[in-house]
């Protein structure tokens, strides 16, 4: 009877040393599953981050493109304009005004710099909405320069 009892005390240690390594397993497995899941999440979050960037940078590139593309042609029609402003001062019979002629040799400076700046702009080395934002602003203002020169010269 007492082998039967020691064996009986035999097989319930057993069974709680297994039931014990299931739990401790399970509780081990669990904590696993969330370090997983926590990695998981990590890599997702760095994942979107990356591609939010890389849609961000590919807009920035459309628009750098776009940008550049406009400033030629806004540049091309300032050139013209300048050119035509030096054309009408220097008709027959008009005499060309000092003062005119200083003003359309600033214009045409002002449009060589905002051309050699497009030219020139390194997008990794400034925040590009600032720079674009600024070139926008000074390629207007030199545009109304340039027509209110033709307004005041047609005076």
């Amino acid at each position: 009877m007492k082998t039967k009892q020691t064996l009986n005390s035999l097989m319930a240690m057993i069974i709680s040393i297994i039931i014990l390594a299931g739990c401790q397993n399970s509780a081990d497995k669990e904590r696993e599953a969330k370090e997983k899941l926590q990695k998981e999440q990590k890599e997702l979050v760095d994942a979107q981050a990356k591609a939010e960037a890389e849609l961000k940078e590919s807009r920035e590139k459309d628009e750098w493109v776009v940008l550049q593309k406009e400033a030629e042609l806004q540049v091309k029609s300032n050139e013209l304009a300048i050119i035509e402003l030096k054309v009408k001062l220097n008709k027959p019979g008009k005499i060309m005004d000092k003062t005119y002629a200083k003003r359309i040799d600033d214009l045409e400076a002002s449009n060589v710099e905002l051309r050699n700046r497009i030219k020139d702009y390194k997008r990794e080395q400034s925040d590009w909405q600032s720079f674009k934002r600024e070139w926008n602003h000074d390629m207007e203002k030199l545009s109304q320069d340039i027509k209110n020169l033709t307004v005041d010269n047609a005076k």
